[in-house]
């Protein structure tokens, strides 16, 4: 399900939330370019709540910056299924260390985690 550039901002988690919900065979979601930034967090926690089975998700250019160590504990709950995640072209910078620990040392069930475009040496 492609949701890229829809303006989605405090509305993404509802948004996430009941499309998930309603379409459970969902496996992709792209929410790129939404400019979550302060919500990414409680979108995350939608998306991977008990009964998601997201399992790719793209949260790239959505002005993710101290959020992000949040959203990623978000996207690696106990019932999370997500394999791969796309959070390039954020703002994570000094965060994306933590960030990158959470999502791909601590837990096993990550594959992919794309950080380009983060300014990762910002302090």
């Amino acid at each position: 399900l492609n949701l890229s550039d829809n303006s989605l901002q405090e509305h993404g988690p509802l948004t996430a939330l009941n499309l998930t919900q309603q379409y459970s065979k969902i496996h992709t979601l792209n929410l790129s370019w939404n400019d979550f930034g302060e919500f990414a967090p409680e979108t995350a926690a939608h998306l991977c709540g008990q009964y998601s089975k997201i399992q790719t998700l793209n949260l790239s250019a959505n002005g993710i910056s101290e959020d992000g160590p949040k959203t990623a504990m978000a996207l690696t709950g106990p019932h999370s299924k997500v394999q791969n995640i796309d959070l390039s072209s954020n703002e994570l910078g000094q965060y994306a260390a933590q960030t990158a620990l959470q999502l791909t040392v601590e837990h096993s069930h990550i594959h992919t985690v794309n950080f380009a475009r983060n300014d990762l040496e910002a302090h």
